[in-house]
C-alpha cells in the first residue's frame, strides 16, 4: 500500500482510530486518577575546594572529580542511617535511598538532591536532613592526607524547599501519551483492518481485479421485503441513472461492432446480478427499441416472481418441444419490454443452455429483439454462465461493494477467458449512497435524462435492419 492508500484506509475506518482514542485517553484519565501523587523537595550544594599547596584552578579541577563520588555518598545506605536516626521517620533504608534523586554537572561544582515521596512533609524533612548531615559526613570521609593538603567544603546554596504542587502523576503527559498512543494505534489498526479486508469496495480496486472498466456503480435503495428485486420506480432517482449510464457504457464499449445479445451474471449468489439484468434492460427498453429479458437461470429463478409474470412454462419448455416460443414471451410494462422465463426447473441446466436448440434460439431471438439481456446464474458454483457467455456479444461481471471478493472476482474472470467469453465490463452494485455520489454517479438533469434514451436508440439500431426488414 502506498501512502495515500494508507491515508484512505485510515479516512475509511475513522471510527477505528476515533474508538481507540477514546480508550486509550480514557485509560490514561484513569491511570492518572488512580496514581499516587508525589511530591518533590530540592536542595543545592556548592562544592569548594581549597589548596594548602598548588593553584587555584588545581583545586577546583579536584573539586569537579570530587562531585562524581558525592552523588554516590548522596544515595548510599550510610546517609539513610543517618537520616532515619535523625528524623525518626517510619521508612526502611532502601525506601530512603529510593527516594533520594542526585544531580550534577560535570562544568560546574554544583551539586543536587531532590527527594520524591507521596508524603510532601516527609519529602522536605529527609531533604532537610540531606542539607544537615551531607556536609559533615563528607568531611568525615575525605582523608586529608592523600588531598595532597587540599580540603573540600559542602555549602547549601539553595533550599531545602518543598515544590507544593505534585510532580507525578502529570497530568498533561498521560494525556498527551493516551492521545498519542490513540492515534497511532488506531491508525494501525485501520490500516491493518483494510489490509484483511479482501473484498472489492472501490471501483478502482474491481477494474484493477478484473483489468475490465467499471461501467456502472449502483447504489444500495432500501425496499419492501416481498420485493427480492430492488426494480427502478423513480425515473430520475440515483439508481436509475446509473443503469442508464450502464446502457451509455455498453455503448461506448462496442465502437466498431453491435452488442446485441448481454449476458449478466456474478461471481456467486446474492451480488446483484438478476437486478441488474431486469433493471437494464427497463432503460434499454426507455429507448423505444424492442427489447428481450431472457432469463437463463435455470436452478435458481426469481425475475419472473419479481417482474410479477407467469414464469412456470419459458425457455426450458420451449426447449425440449412443449410450448412455442410466441405463447411463452410476455410484454411487461409499457416501453415494451418482453420477458422470456426460465419456465420448468430442469434436471441438466448445463446441457440444456449447450445445446444446439439452444443456439438455434439464439439465433431466432437476434432476429426478432434489437437487444437481448440474458440473466445467468452465478460462474464459480456451476458453468451454466460460462456456455452462455459464449454465444452473448458482451458479458457484465457484477460485484458487491463490501461483500465480493477480490480472488472470487479473478476467479470468474479467468473462466470467462477460459471460454473466450467477452468480458466487456463490471458493475460494482450494492455500493453506499456517499461512496456512489463521491464518484460522480449522481443524477442528472431531467433534460439530460431524456437525451439519453435518444442516443441509445440510434447504437442499438446502428448498422442493423429492423425487425420489419428481416421479415421482408
Amino acid at each position: 500500500m502506498e501512502m495515500s492508500d494508507h491515508l484512505r484506509a485510515v479516512r475509511k475506518n475513522w471510527w477505528i482510530v476515533l474508538l481507540t482514542l477514546i480508550v486509550t485517553v480514557s485509560a490514561a484519565a484513569f491511570v492518572t486518577v488512580r496514581e499516587t501523587p508525589k511530591y518533590a523537595s530540592s536542595v543545592t550544594f556548592f562544592v569548594g575546594a581549597s589548596a594548602s599547596t598548588g593553584t587555584a584552578l588545581q583545586a577546583d579541577q579536584f573539586a569537579q572529580q570530587r562531585i562524581a563520588s558525592y552523588v554516590g555518598v548522596l544515595t548510599s545506605e550510610r546517609l539513610a542511617k543517618q537520616i532515619l536516626a535523625g528524623t525518626g521517620l517510619p521508612m526502611t533504608v532502601a525506601e530512603v535511598t529510593s527516594s533520594i534523586t542526585a544531580t550534577s554537572d560535570p562544568n560546574t561544582v554544583l551539586l543536587g538532591a531532590t527527594v520524591t515521596d507521596t508524603h510532601p512533609q516527609r519529602s522536605l524533612a529527609i531533604a532537610t536532613a540531606i542539607a544537615d548531615d551531607l556536609g559533615p559526613m563528607v568531611a568525615g570521609l575525605e582523608d586529608t592526607s592523600h588531598a595532597g593538603g587540599t580540603q573540600v567544603a559542602l555549602t547549601v546554596i539553595s533550599g531545602p524547599t518543598l515544590n507544593p504542587r505534585p510532580v507525578s502523576p502529570s497530568k498533561t503527559l498521560n494525556l498527551g501519551l493516551g492521545i498519542l498512543v490513540g492515534l497511532t494505534l488506531g491508525a494501525g489498526l485501520a490500516i491493518a483492518r483494510q489490509l484483511a479486508d479482501t473484498t472489492v469496495r472501490s471501483g478502482p480496486a474491481l477494474q484493477s481485479v478484473a483489468s475490465a472498466p467499471v461501467l456502472a456503480r449502483v447504489s444500495l435503495e432500501a425496499r419492501p421485503r416481498h420485493q427480492r428485486i430492488p426494480l427502478v420506480a423513480a425515473a430520475h432517482s440515483s439508481r436509475a441513472e446509473a443503469y442508464r449510464r450502464l446502457r451509455t457504457n455498453l455503448m461506448f464499449s462496442s465502437v466498431d461492432s453491435r452488442m446485441q445479445v448481454v449476458v449478466v451474471t456474478s461471481s456467486l449468489s446474492g451480488e446483484g446480478k438478476s437486478t441488474t439484468a431486469g433493471n437494464l434492460a427497463m432503460v434499454l427498453a426507455e429507448a423505444g427499441r424492442p427489447v428481450l429479458l431472457l432469463e437463463a437461470d435455470l436452478r435458481r429463478p426469481s425475475l419472473g416472481e419479481c417482474l410479477g409474470v407467469e414464469s412456470s412454462v419459458g425457455l426450458t419448455n420451449v426447449l425440449v418441444g412443449q410450448v412455442d416460443l410466441d405463447d411463452v414471451i410476455q410484454e411487461w410494462g409499457a416501453d415494451g419490454l418482453h420477458v422470456l422465463p426460465s419456465g420448468t426447473i430442469p434436471p441438466n441446466p448445463s446441457e440444456l443452455l449447450g445445446s444446439d436448440r439452444m443456439r438455434t434460439l439464439m439465433t431466432t431471438l437476434r432476429g426478432r429483439f434489437d437487444v437481448i439481456v440474458v440473466d445467468t446464474p452465478p460462474l464459480l458454483p456451476v458453468t451454466d454462465a460460462a456456455i452462455v457467455a459464449t454465444q452473448a456479444d458482451g458479458v457484465v461481471l457484477v460485484a458487491r461493494h463490501g461483500r465480493t471478493r477480490r480472488d472470487d472476482v479473478a476467479a470468474a474472470v479467468d473462466l470467462l477467458r477460459a471460454v473466450e467469453a467477452p468480458l466487456v465490463g463490471t458493475v460494482l452494485n450494492m455500493t453506499p449512497e456517499r461512496a456512489s455520489s463521491r464518484d460522480g454517479y449522481h443524477p442528472y438533469a431531467t433534460a439530460s435524462a431524456d437525451q439519453l434514451p435518444t442516443r441509445a436508440e440510434h447504437w442499438w439500431t446502428r448498422s442493423r435492419p429492423h425487425a420489419h426488414e428481416l421479415a421482408e
